[in-house]
Parts: structure tokens; C-alpha cells; sequence
């Protein structure tokens, strides 16, 4: 398999986080031809997924803007990557689009934080709410999968930055949820969010904690 510098090597790893999240092959058409999508409400991440590729495989892919509605204040407009050229070229690396590849699973911590990033990026979300019967705050990290596999093998990355998460079994899809203050605070401090209205969010979860344990000490690492 042709191989990418080391400085490739972690942006392929994103690309191919956010893509196991919110992308995917079509099946072939009548010519055998795949053709590959990749759709986001944020425009910036979706504009950054563009320009990766054409980083990394010098492509030019389609850009399609999709006005969901003007009506709905809560719903918000698509954009979605198209490119027939790509998967041929991409499932090198990411042989199923639906599977976390070998690719990640083979290497080195740095790299799979790099993986980590595009994937929450893509798929997970934020919450603050309130407990009313408990009087408390409830502040979480969640995704909704309906591959068990895929976020068991998230949860064991997870865990090696010293990050606990929580697999909840629900209608048609799973939970996989990361709850507290130390967990939070690694979170951000190893992986964060490059979309900004997630990043924010989380800062705004941690800060939420009103009672924090000076003696505790969280410490950045910063992988090579």
C-alpha cells in the first residue's frame, strides 16, 4: 500500500475519522464506478473535509449547498462533497467507509487522536441539561451509532488517554457517552473539537463545574 509522510499520515487519519462518521460510498453504478459523499450542517468543517482532500489526493470534488428550510429557525442548511474519483484512491487507506480500517488500528497513539478528532467532529454532540429530580447539572459527550463494534473500538481509544465512556443500548442504535469533569477536561485537553460551536460548548460544559478539587491537575500531552 503506497504510504504518506508523517505529517499525512495525521491528516489522512482525520479525513478518515470524519468520513467513518458522515460519509460513505454509494454502490457502484452500471459502469462499476463508486461514487463518494460526505455531508455536514457546518460549513466550515465540511469546507475543511473539501480541502483535505485536495491536499491529499489533488482532487477537486463538488460542492452542493442544500437550504433546508427558512421557516424553521432550528433547522439548518446541508452541505454535501460529492467526487466519483476518490473512493478508488481513498479506499486504499478505507477499504469500507462504514468500518474503522486497519490503517488506524496500526498506528501510533498521535495518529489515532488525529482519527478521534474527525470522527467527534462528525458524529457527537454536546449536552448540558438539568436533572430536575436530582437538582443537578447533567453535562455528557454522546454519540448515536448503530454499529456496536465501531464505537466499542472508539471506547477502547478512548481509553488510553485515560478517557471512560459509557455504552447505552437503545431503540435502533447505541449510546456511547462520556460524563464528567476529569473525563471532560482530557477530552479537550488531548482531543477538542475543531468545529467551533462543539468546542465552545465543551468549554462551556467544564466551566459549568462549580466545585473542583484544586489538588487534582490535568495536564496537556502533546503526541509526535
Amino acid at each position: 500500500m503506497e504510504t504518506v509522510s508523517n505529517l499525512d499520515n495525521k491528516k489522512l487519519a482525520y479525513l478518515i475519522g470524519a468520513v467513518v462518521g458522515d460519509g460513505h460510498y454509494a454502490p457502484p453504478d452500471k459502469w462499476g464506478s463508486y461514487r463518494f459523499y460526505f455531508g455536514s450542517s457546518d460549513k466550515d468543517f465540511a469546507l475543511r473535509i473539501k480541502q483535505l482532500i485536495k491536499e491529499l489526493f489533488s482532487l477537486n470534488t463538488g460542492f452542493v449547498i442544500y437550504n433546508l428550510s427558512k421557516k424553521n429557525k432550528f433547522w439548518r442548511d446541508h452541505y454535501q462533497i460529492t467526487s466519483r474519483p476518490l473512493p478508488k484512491l481513498l479506499m486504499a487507506y478505507l477499504p469500507n467507509s462504514n468500518k474503522i480500517p486497519k490503517f488506524i488500528r496500526n498506528s501510533n497513539i498521535g495518529v489515532r487522536v488525529e482519527f478521534l478528532s474527525g470522527f467527534f467532529d462528525a458524529e457527537w454532540g454536546v449536552s448540558i441539561s438539568k436533572i430536575k429530580s436530582r437538582n443537578a447539572i447533567d453535562r455528557r459527550l454522546y454519540c448515536h451509532n448503530a454499529d456496536l463494534e465501531i464505537l466499542e473500538e472508539i471506547g477502547s481509544y478512548l481509553r488510553d488517554l485515560d478517557i471512560d465512556s459509557f455504552i447505552q443500548n437503545g431503540k435502533g442504535a447505541y449510546a456511547l457517552n462520556i460524563w464528567g469533569y476529569k473525563n471532560l477536561v482530557n477530552f479537550k485537553n488531548l482531543i477538542d473539537f475543531q468545529i467551533k460551536r462543539k468546542k465552545d460548548k465543551l468549554t462551556k460544559a467544564i466551566q459549568s463545574y462549580k466545585l473542583i478539587r484544586k489538588e487534582h491537575r490535568y495536564l496537556r500531552i502533546n503526541f509526535p
